[in-house]
C-alpha cells in the first residue's frame, strides 16, 4: 500500500501541473529517425573439440558480417503553459522472432525463459517537461541507467562495455554468446532495462540534477495486459532507482559525473542464499581540447552482472546471491581532429560464484579509429581482445543452468579471442 501511495503522489505531480483549460498550440507532430550498423569482422578465438553435452564441437568460421539497427518515432509538443508533452517509440530492426514464450501466441519454438524474445519493440514512453522538472512514464530505462557517463568510445555499436553487437561465440554451445557463467562486461545499472516504469527528474541547479524511478516489476505491456503475480519463485520486484549526476564547463574543460543506488525486494525465497537485489554505479568524463577521457565503475548482487528477467511461469533464472558481488570497472580516452576520432579503451569483470572462493573473470581491451564520411556517415577500423578465466574448471551455475541470453561455460573455463572490424555506421 506504502508503494502504491508513493507512485501515486509521483504521478500526481505532474497531472496537478496541468491547468484544465491548458491546450496545445498544435497537436504532437511525429518525426523519423534511428541509425544502421553493418560490420563485417575476422576473429581468432579458443575452440574445442568436445561440446559441454559430450558430443563433438562444430568448429567455427573464422569471418562473418552482423548488423544491427532501430528505427524512431518521436515527437512533442508545447502547451499554452509553457509544459513541453512529448512521445517516443523505438523499434529494433535486428529482433529475431525465431522463438517465443509460452503461452503466448506466435510461431517457432517455445522457450519460457525468453519472455519477450519476439518483442520487435525497444521503448515505448511518453514524458511532460517544465519548470518542475521532467515525468517520463512508459517502456524506458530506470535514472541509475539513463544518468550515468561512462568510458568514451568510437564505436557505438562494437564496443566492449555493453557490445551491441559480439562476436565471441561460445563453441561449446553453438549459436550463443560465450559468457562463461552469465557473466557480462557492462558498468551500467541495467537490471531493470526497460521494463514499464514512472521516472522522475529534476531541473538541473548549478549543474546537478537528480533523479529517481519505479517499477513494480519487470514487465513490459504484452498486447495491453501486465501480469501481476506477487509471490514468484525468487522473482525480483518493487525495483527503486536513484541516481545524481553533474555536468559543468570550467573555461575550455567540460567535466561530468553520476552516482547511482538500485533497490529490489525478492519475493519467495527458493533458500537462504537468495537475496534482495542491490546495484551501485559512479563514472565521469573530462573533456579538454578534442581529447576526452572517462571511466565507470558497478557493483552488483546479481551474479554475472547481467539484467533480471522474469519467466512466465513463475521461474525466474536470473540469480540475485547473498554476499556474492559482480564487480566490473571500465576507461577510455578518444581523441578528436576534423572528421576523425581515435580511441582506446578497457573493461575488467570479477563475478563471485555461489561455490565458496569460486570466481570469474572477464576483460577485453579495444582500439579503433573512425572518419567521418559525411553527415550521419562513419566508417570504422577496430581491433579487439576478450579474456575470460577462472584459474580452473568451473560448474555452470545461477542463470547458465539454463542458458537464454547468455553463453554456458565449457572446459576449460579459459578463454580469448582476437577480432578486427570495419564498420560502416548510419544515422539518420
Amino acid at each position: 500500500m506504502r508503494q502504491l501511495v508513493y507512485v501515486s503522489m509521483l504521478a500526481c505531480s505532474s497531472a496537478l501541473a496541468l491547468p484544465v483549460a491548458a491546450l496545445a498550440a498544435e497537436k504532437v507532430k511525429l518525426s523519423l529517425g534511428g541509425y544502421y550498423h553493418f560490420t563485417a569482422y575476422t576473429v581468432d578465438q579458443d575452440e574445442r573439440t568436445v561440446s559441454s553435452n559430450g558430443v563433438a564441437a562444430q568448429p567455427l568460421r573464422s569471418h562473418g558480417f552482423v548488423s544491427e539497427g532501430e528505427v524512431y518515432i518521436k515527437g512533442k509538443t508545447v502547451l499554452d503553459n509553457g509544459l513541453e508533452v512529448g512521445f517516443r517509440a523505438e523499434f529494433e530492426l535486428e529482433a529475431d522472432n525465431a522463438k517465443r514464450p509460452a503461452p503466448s501466441a506466435g510461431f517457432g519454438p517455445v522457450d519460457s525463459s525468453l519472455q519477450y524474445s519476439d518483442d520487435l519493440i525497444d521503448e515505448v514512453w511518453g514524458y511532460i517537461e517544465g519548470v518542475f522538472g521532467r515525468v517520463v512514464f512508459g517502456q524506458e530505462d530506470g535514472v541509475a541507467d539513463l544518468m550515468g557517463f561512462y568510458a568514451p568510445r568510437v564505436s557505438e555499436t562494437n564496443r566492449i562495455d555493453d557490445a551491441q553487437t559480439y562476436m565471441f561465440e561460445d563453441p561449446g554451445q553453438p549459436g550463443r554468446i560465450y559468457a562463461p557463467n552469465g557473466l557480462s562486461l557492462r558498468t551500467d545499472i541495467n537490471e531493470t532495462d526497460d521494463s514499464t516504469k514512472i521516472i522522475y527528474m529534476t531541473p538541473r541547479f548549478f549543474g546537478v540534477q537528480l533523479g529517481v524511478s519505479y517499477a513494480p516489476e519487470l514487465a513490459k505491456n504484452f498486447s495491453g495486459f501486465v501480469t501481476r503475480q506477487d509471490n514468484q519463485l525468487n522473482q525480483q520486484s518493487q525495483f527503486w532507482e536513484f541516481a545524481a549526476n553533474y555536468t559543468q564547463t570550467f573555461s575550455n574543460v567540460d567535466v561530468a559525473a553520476y552516482v547511482a543506488y538500485l533497490m529490489a525486494q525478492v519475493e519467495d525465497v527458493s533458500g537462504p542464499e537468495v537475496d534482495n537485489l542491490e546495484a551501485f554505479g559512479f563514472g565521469g568524463q573530462i573533456k579538454y581540447a578534442g581529447v576526452t577521457f572517462g571511466g565507470s565503475y558497478k557493483q552488483t548482487n546479481a551474479v554475472g552482472g547481467s539484467y533480471l528477467y522474469s519467466s512466465p511461469l513463475g521461474i525466474t533464472p536470473s540469480a540475485v546471491w547473498r554476499d556474492r558481488y559482480t564487480t566490473t570497472w571500465g576507461l577510455g580516452a578518444k581523441y578528436e581532429t576534423g572528421p576523425w576520432a581515435f580511441g582506446l579503451n578497457y573493461i575488467r569483470s570479477t563475478a563471485e560464484l555461489l561455490a565458496a572462493g569460486a570466481k570469474q573473470h572477464g576483460e577485453a581491451y579495444s582500439a579503433a579509429v573512425s572518419y567521418e564520411v559525411g553527415p550521419g556517415i562513419m566508417m570504422v577500423l577496430g581491433y579487439q581482445h576478450w579474456d575470460f578465466w577462472a584459474g580452473g574448471t568451473l560448474a555452470a551455475t545461477g542463470p547458465n543452468a539454463t542458458p537464454v541470453f547468455f553463453g554456458q561455460q565449457f572446459t576449460p573455463t579459459n578463454a580469448s579471442a582476437d577480432m578486427i572490424y570495419l564498420e560502416t555506421a548510419l544515422s539518420f
